[in-house]
């Protein structure tokens, strides 16, 4: 009997500290985004080592209340974005409308040979090139996507100058006489990330990402845009269709 209550012990105790951080948690003593202390800090607290604290942010962490980022600590789960993939696809807009704070940063812009998947997309001759725009998106600080966008450069010529001055991808087109575009068409994919893709979006490589293949067109039907952005999986719901 006493064997039995021996191994029973620890899964009761990490159980309770689960238990008893979660109500720390839904208390509001931590905000999404918060660090949660660290294991060391959270063995002191609760008088266990360090294995059975795992154990206890394992179970939040399977619950979606908490995320694990190896090497920076474990995190209160942010609520889930809502993300809309409509005709009229904005990432301000859309961060925006979910209450939240909306950032971009540029990553790199540079001009290139056309892949060939954008070539067929952009309707390019082969050998024609593009300024390809890589940026991430963050909301209320915390990153949420990284894009990859292609550009006709004989077209958009003027767009890292005009990128780099207002971060607004919108507004950079407008300037250079696209009034309106809209969404001609949308890929969707659930993968792993890559090694750089989890490092950027705060995350391990175990956990999947949600990829969108997209192509932007003017208001005569032109193609100006060919693109891929991967979205956090645990941060990110996407919407087809406009949220009411």
């Amino acid at each position: 009997m006493a064997k039995s209550e021996s191994r029973t012990a620890p899964l009761a105790r990490w159980r309770h500290i689960a238990d008893e951080l979660l109500r720390d948690l839904s208390g509001g003593k931590l905000s999404p985004g918060d660090k949660l202390p660290t294991e060391h800090e959270l063995a002191d607290r609760f008088r266990v080592n360090r294995h059975t604290i795992r154990r206890a942010l394992a179970v939040l962490a399977d619950g979606g209340f908490v995320r694990v980022e190896h090497g920076r600590g474990s995190f209160v789960a942010e609520h889930v974005l809502e993300y809309a993939l409509g005709r009229r696809t904005r990432f301000s807009a859309n961060v925006i409308a979910q209450g939240r704070e909306p950032d971009r940063r540029v990553l790199g812009i540079e001009t290139i040979e056309a892949p060939e998947a954008t070539q067929r997309a952009l309707k390019l001759k082969r050998g024609a090139d593009v300024i390809r725009l890589r940026t991430a998106g963050f909301a209320d600080g915390i990153p949420i996507s990284m894009s990859v966008n292609m550009f006709p450069a004989p077209r958009f010529k003027r767009l890292p100058e005009l990128v780099k001055d207002s971060l607004s991808i919108t507004a950079a087109l407008r300037d250079m006489g696209v009034e309106d575009y809209t969404r001609g068409w949308t890929k969707l994919l659930t993968r792993l990330p890559s090694d750089e893709e989890a490092r950027m979006l705060h995350q391990p490589v175990t956990r999947p990402v949600l990829e969108v293949e997209a192509l932007d067109i003017d208001a005569e039907g032109r193609p100006i845009t060919h693109g891929t952005a991967i979205f956090a999986g645990d941060r990110v719901q996407l919407t087809v269709g406009e949220i009411d």
